[in-house]
């Protein structure tokens, strides 16, 4: 990556990093910070995308959906579940008899 996509892309970072951490929506920090809505919305698209290559947690949209990404699992490894929540609670060893509560749990978050 050249220097100046790199220096982009930092920029991009810190733009959507105080975002996410402002009351506004999209549309309304880019008006206040005189942004480019386009520009916003494809790096904040790419972002995700390269963090989700990498395997790392992505930051939750505003609608509250997350990208899921499946890992393999070890061969002789349990069917265990790690669900890792957007305020960063991890729940794990989660199994299929464990689902109903699961479920319900999820739907007071």
């Amino acid at each position: 990556m050249g220097k100046s996509r790199q220096a982009l892309r930092c920029y991009w970072e810190q733009q959507l990093k105080q975002w996410k951490s402002s009351e506004n929506s999209g549309v309304r920090y880019c008006q206040q910070h005189n942004l480019d809505y386009g520009q916003f919305g494809y790096w904040k698209r790419k972002l995700s995308e390269v963090a989700a290559d990498q395997g790392e947690p992505t930051a939750v949209s505003r609608s509250g959906f997350v990208r899921v990404v499946q890992h393999p699992q070890h061969k002789h490894a349990p069917s265990e579940l790690t669900i890792t929540l957007p305020n960063g609670v991890v729940l794990s060893g989660i199994n299929t008899t464990q689902l109903d509560i699961i479920v319900q749990l999820l739907g007071r978050v």
